[in-house]
């Protein structure tokens, strides 16, 4: 992955030689810090991420020795974001700025119309590249290859592929007769069923099993349900 801080033009200050130093020391120090934390934390996107910050002038002195933090629980680096500093040396004490993290990267698209049920072969899709915070967030990047998934609607032409349009092939069909395993310790289980649904690999299903019950399982190849 490849960062980018994008470049600031520092105004020149105007007021006076004693003051000029400190403030463009802090300054830097301030916005520099926040923006190496931020593409930090934004290790583990997939694509070209930069950082943007907006600090308002009042703002950016006096925090000499800044703690970054993210503010809240689970917060995504994606878009247009807060991100909060300690300033244990100064007044403000703690501070929150807003920033927009941008990642660029590639997506895939509907090379043409592309019918419910279809198998997405490589004709089908074509990958751009531009800026994906401002996609869905359900959006298939270029890691993410739908080929030999099924479309589960019309997609149109250009359209952006999302994860939601499409679904595994099918492993097993409803109403096919299944095996039915199961293993722990000190235990394994095996029985015959019937598929009262269809699903993909790794999907869950439910089994009617030859004595009657109905249990629910994961599809783990073309004839065979795991209860886990």
């Amino acid at each position: 992955m490849k960062f980018s801080i994008p470049k600031r033009t520092l105004a020149t200050l105007a007021l006076g030689g004693c003051f000029a130093l400190p403030v463009m020391a802090a300054d830097s120090v301030l916005e520099t810090t926040l923006q190496g934390f931020l593409l930090d934390q934004s290790t583990s996107l997939s694509g070209d991420v930069s950082v943007e910050l907006d600090i308002p002038n009042v703002q950016r002195i006096s925090c000499h020795n800044p703690e970054p933090f993210l503010p809240g629980n689970g917060q995504r680096l994606w878009g247009r974001t807060t991100v909060g500093v300690r300033c244990p040396d100064d007044r403000p004490s703690t501070r929150y700025f807003q920033a927009y993290v941008r990642v660029k990267g590639d997506y895939y698209v509907a090379a043409h119309d592309i019918a419910p049920g279809s198998v997405i072969g490589p004709g089908d899709v074509n990958l751009r590249n531009g800026d994906l915070t401002r996609l869905s967030q359900q959006l298939l990047t270029g890691d993410h290859d739908p080929t030999g998934q099924v479309a589960t609607r019309r997609i149109g032409e250009g359209l952006p592929l999302q994860g939601n349009m499409l679904r595994a092939p099918l492993l097993i069909k409803s109403g096919q007769q299944v095996r039915v395993v199961a293993q722990g310790r000190g235990f394994a289980i095996r029985t015959e069923g019937t598929a009262l649904s269809g699903a993909g690999r790794d999907e869950r299903l439910r089994v009617r099993t030859s004595e009657g019950r109905i249990l629910t399982g994961t599809a783990i190849s073309h004839d065979t349900v795991e209860l886990r």
